[in-house]
């Protein structure tokens, strides 16, 4: 009997669908320009930044991105977090901080939860995860009474990105969020993506153009019947957003000699419309 469990459960295993950090997911959303969330120190006063992202359209916001500063004569609290706006919509828990803080003789662990900060090709939907659908911490920066926090989790010289899912007892869409932190003042959003949405987030492949062949070995076309992409230029990208390819349009591209992979195309005009497409190179 056991062994019999072991056949049957064995092709799920192998057929359950992957999802990585910084693949270009059937639904994607180019921020341009970066989406920047900021604070600078000031004395007495608060300053807070927020930036809204749907990405399921299931609700108005899935999640929010905020900077927070505030400080004062006993101690200040500077940070950015990620926080799910509703009951549905979750973030992989990284890690929890802890400190242990004996502010004016009462001691106790002073604790926050820190997003997983992912990197290009990381896999989103591991069994192991955790998931919250309460604030998370990208940057922190604490203090009072002597007592000090400093998470930089997320500030690098390369992207990151937040693993995130939709959830509910019928469907799970899983997705990721890709934030450039350079220090623990700013974090600019630049692009997300989802394996499913039902409203409110761009298609890549768009009713204004249309390419062929997809997938494609060597010359890829763009139908452009009516000439409007003439005084356009043209940029492809690959999976984890880097540029592969940029030139002035034409309506055959070479793309030979690019890899074997998914990529992104963005025709783009002078008063920055842009149409995008999303193909496969074999």
């Amino acid at each position: 009997m056991k062994k019999l469990l072991i056949i049957l459960l064995f092709p799920i295993i192998l057929n359950a669908q992957v999802y990585k950090a910084g693949d270009v997911l059937p639904y994607y959303y180019d921020i341009n320009p970066d989406s920047l969330i900021s604070y600078a120190w000031c004395h007495q006063c608060v300053i807070t930044e927020t930036s809204s992202i749907n990405m399921f359209g299931v609700a108005p916001v899935d999640f929010e991105i905020v900077s927070y500063s505030i400080n004062g004569l006993g101690g200040g609290s500077e940070n950015i977090t990620i926080s799910p706006k509703h009951s549905n919509a979750f973030v992989i828990l990284g890690r929890q901080d802890s400190v242990f803080a004996n502010p004016w003789s009462t001691p106790y662990w002073w604790k926050t939860n820190i997003a997983k900060p992912l990197i290009s090709s990381d896999t989103i939907n591991k069994v192991n995860f955790i998931w919250s659908n309460s604030l998370l911490y990208l940057i922190e920066k604490d203090w009072f009474g002597g007592n000090y926090k400093n998470v930089t989790d997320f500030v690098n010289t390369n992207d990151k990105f937040i693993g995130v899912k939709y959830q509910t007892s019928i469907d799970t869409i899983f997705g990721w969020i890709r934030v450039h932190c350079p220090d623990r003042y700013r974090c600019y959003i630049k692009d997300f993506s989802a394996s499913k949405s039902y409203v409110g987030i761009k298609e890549l492949n768009r009713p204004e153009v249309s390419i062929y062949p997809n997938p494609v070995t060597e010359t890829l076309f763009i139908k452009d019947p009516e000439n409007k992409f003439q005084n356009y230029e043209i940029e492809i990208t690959n999976h984890i957003g880097q540029t592969v390819l940029s030139l002035q349009y034409i309506n055959s591209v070479d793309v030979s000699k690019l890899v074997q992979g998914i990529y992104i195309i963005k025709i783009t005009s002078n008063g920055n419309q842009s149409y995008y497409s999303k193909f496969v190179k074999n």
